[in-house]
């Protein structure tokens, strides 16, 4: 296994561990209004800080293996899945920059529509689990 890989590897289980993270803390919120303003302010720095930078690397160890790779029907899935993945978690980070703007401007409602909003790219999940499945069939 190359460094390459490897680093591809251990930053795709920290996104998925930052993942796991924000769906507890979303969770919570939902669970308790008292939890939930601190779970908008901590998912928002966990974007900016761990999450944002996280999928970048993702993104770029992958488009440096895949030049280095052969071309493969399993191959190009993988990367159509990765990027669906990557596509959903870029559009939940704005939504999240959205709903911490809200926030602070006190709109109730639009802090709302964009939870409901984040809450369902978590589904942008399968498609990660998918690439993961697809990028541990094609090492082997």
């Amino acid at each position: 296994m190359t460094t390459l890989l490897l680093t591809h590897l251990l930053a795709i289980g920290a996104w998925l561990g930052c993942y796991l993270v924000e769906s507890i803390l979303e969770y919570q919120g939902v669970k308790n209004p008292e939890i939930e303003i601190v779970a908008i302010k901590l998912h928002r720095l966990i974007d900016i800080f761990v999450e944002i930078p996280i999928f970048i690397i993702v993104l770029g160890t992958g488009f440096l293996l895949l030049s280095q790779s052969s071309f493969s029907l399993l191959l190009m899935f993988k990367v159509i899945f990765g990027l669906v993945a990557v596509g959903i978690n870029i559009v939940c980070a704005f939504s999240v920059f959205r709903r911490k703007a809200a926030l602070d401007m006190q709109q109730a409602d639009k802090v709302h529509k964009e939870s409901k909003f984040i809450h369902s790219t978590f589904l942008g999940v399968i498609p990660g689990l998918i690439t993961l499945a697809l990028g541990v069939a094609l090492i082997q």
